[in-house]
């Protein structure tokens, strides 16, 4: 990694790492304005509204990877016109994905235990499925701009946007507790984001915006890479988060709150990885490669490591005295335990983001997602009999167990397939 790469890493870092200030300083007014059962339920939004901001097919991901091999080949016309291509793709498939999102949250809402009256579940829902489609396209607009390492313009939509969605719902609980009020705040600000990423990625086309053929061709090379990444970008949030889901089935909403609010605090680390791997992605997509991609790869797990390791040693060692001071004592009694064991796991966690990207550019993107599919039933049914027989500390238990097999696999494949990986590119190149 050069300078311009550790540049690169600093400016995703602030677009991404930004809004957790906001975060610190919103989460204890959300909690105090909203109350504990109503906050619980914001987290759920949040989680839903971050799912389907993955629910592109992979397309987004696999804009990254094919505009960047197409560009490392000199062909800037090709790598216009399949982005294009993905964009029209996307724009169709946030229209399929509305359906979705409101047949999962109106479901969802009836089988949660809450007060909160099914109207106003009803429609906050309707209004975050309005926002489907600016997520969707959104994701896909940052995918073309990650390509082109265009890592200040995706950053100048992000950081805003991060802010906002802590800030937002912040200032409107202090006038209202509705959660109705809450998705419109949330509704608004995706369309914001959609139309100024529209904005950036309009001047990247010579014939203008979504104007040209359709090229069937062009589609099936888009899916060629997004195919399995899609499988992943489906299975992967819904792994994550359904262990929030299981504790307000089963166990109480309420509870949601103590088992989130530190869980959102440490897994903020992730902006660190997050902010490396959208710097090497592009790397790792090129058409030819050198054995400079060891290199690369070996420095962005360090480099991942060395920043996080630290920060998870000083949240596990002092996580009463964190949330004490961050929200009161009587919330840092029952939260304390949870955030210890996200600590530890996080810091474990470290060592797989890397190796995952790598994986996906490398075409391995199908071990990742089957790996994914036959650990989500198996995850899930222990979710559920730790919760029924244990509690939340059973179910976060089952997230440590969990964390730490899945990484430590994916460094383990992507080390074995990383020399045959530059082997078959310098044949290619040769």
């Amino acid at each position: 990694m050069n300078n311009r790469d550790l540049k690169n890493v600093v400016i995703n870092g602030m677009g991404l790492g930004g809004p957790l200030i906001f975060a610190v300083l919103c989460i204890p007014l959300l909690i105090e304005n909203l109350g504990v059962e109503r906050f619980g339920i914001l987290t759920l939004m949040w989680a839903v509204v971050s799912y389907f901001g993955l629910f592109d097919l992979g397309i987004s991901r696999a804009l990254t990877i094919q505009v960047a091999m197409d560009m490392s080949n000199g062909d800037h016309s090709e790598a216009c016109y399949t982005s294009r291509s993905g964009l029209r793709l996307l724009s169709l498939i946030s229209i399929a994905a509305v359906s979705l999102f409101l047949l999962a949250g109106l479901l969802g809402a009836r089988f949660i235990d809450t007060d909160i009256s099914q109207q106003e579940l009803g429609i906050a829902t309707l209004l975050l499925a309005i926002a489907v489609p600016a997520i969707v396209m959104t994701s896909g607009y940052r995918g073309v701009l990650e390509a082109q390492r265009r890592f200040t313009a995706v950053n100048a939509v992000r950081l805003p946007l991060g802010i906002y969605t802590f800030a937002g719902p912040a200032l409107i609980s202090f006038f209202s507790q509705s959660l109705v009020a809450v998705a419109l705040i949330l509704m608004i600000g995706r369309w914001v984001a959609w139309f100024s990423s529209m904005l950036l990625v309009k001047n990247f086309f010579r014939h203008g915006y979504l104007i040209g053929v359709h090229d069937r061709g062009r589609y099936k090379k888009i899916f060629r890479v997004s195919g399995w990444i899609a499988v992943s970008n489906i299975l992967n949030p819904l792994i994550g988060y359904c262990d929030r889901f299981v504790i307000a089935v089963v166990i109480q909403v309420s509870v949601v709150a103590y088992y989130v609010t530190p869980y959102e605090m440490i897994t903020k680390l992730w902006v660190i990885p997050a902010a490396i791997t959208a710097v090497v992605l592009p790397e790792f997509s090129k058409k030819f490669l050198s054995k400079k991609e060891r290199d690369i790869f070996k420095k962005g797990i360090f480099l991942t490591l060395a920043l996080v390791l630290p920060i998870c040693v000083v949240t596990f060692f002092f996580s009463n005295e964190i949330l004490s001071i961050w929200i009161d004592p009587a919330f840092s009694e029952k939260a304390g335990y949870f955030m210890k064991v996200f600590s530890a796991g996080i810091a474990i966690n470290s060592l797989a983001h890397v190796p995952f990207v790598y994986l996906q550019a490398a075409g391995h993107a199908r071990f990742l997602a089957r790996f994914q599919f036959f650990q989500l039933p198996a995850y899930l049914a222990a979710l559920v009999m730790a919760g029924v027989n244990w509690g939340a500390e059973g179910v976060v238990w089952c997230w440590f167990v969990r964390i730490v097999i899945d990484s430590l696999t994916v460094l383990f494949v992507a080390l074995r397939n990383i020399g045959s990986h530059v082997e078959e590119n310098l044949v290619e190149n040769e």
